[in-house]
Formats: structure tokens, sequence, C-alpha cells
């Protein structure tokens, strides 16, 4: 990940300093594949749930509540509201493509 984009699933989150040019399709396929190699790389031990929690400040406002609240931190939660995410991403994905 580079400065301005969130840590977990790669989205800009600094807006104000330079727009996105990429069309929505492509932002939303991308964020899709970033959440799910993250949450590959906390089966592979490549990420630890202490990461993922200390960068927790710089998510954007969608990644936010799948760090919330989770104690202990435990790989499988996470793991678990990561693919959580990315079927609601793929579902909304599709009910616009419709």
């Amino acid at each position: 990940m580079t400065p301005g984009q969130c840590p977990l699933c790669g989205s800009s989150v600094a807006l104000l300093r330079h727009a996105d040019s990429r069309a929505p399709k492509q932002i939303l396929r991308e964020r899709i594949a970033s959440l799910r190699r993250r949450a590959e790389e906390l089966v592979t031990g490549e990420l630890t749930p202490r990461h993922l929690k200390d960068d927790a400040l710089w998510m954007c406002p969608a990644c936010r509540p799948i760090m919330a609240d989770v104690q202990p931190l435990a790989p499988r939660e996470m793991q678990r509201r990561i693919h959580e995410e990315v079927r609601r991403l793929e579902r909304d994905g599709h009910e616009r493509a419709s």
C-alpha cells in the first residue's frame, strides 16, 4: 500500500489531494481483490491481526467497522469480517449492474 491508501482494501483515503480517475467498477474490483488478498495474508501469517489493528486509524470509513471491537485479536474473526465485506461489495456491484 502507498500513503493515502487504506491499508486493508487499498482504496484512496486522500481524495482531497488527487481525483481518482478510475471507473467505479474498476475501483470496486480492485477493492474486492485487495480485501481477498489481505484475508489470505492473515491465513498465511504474512499479515498479523496486530498489524491490522495498528493501521486501523488509517483505514477508509468502509473498512474501520471490520476492525472495530475485534477482541481478542483473532485472525479467523478478522478474516470472516473481510469475507463478509467482500460478499457485500459483490452483491452491491451486481445490483448496480442490473
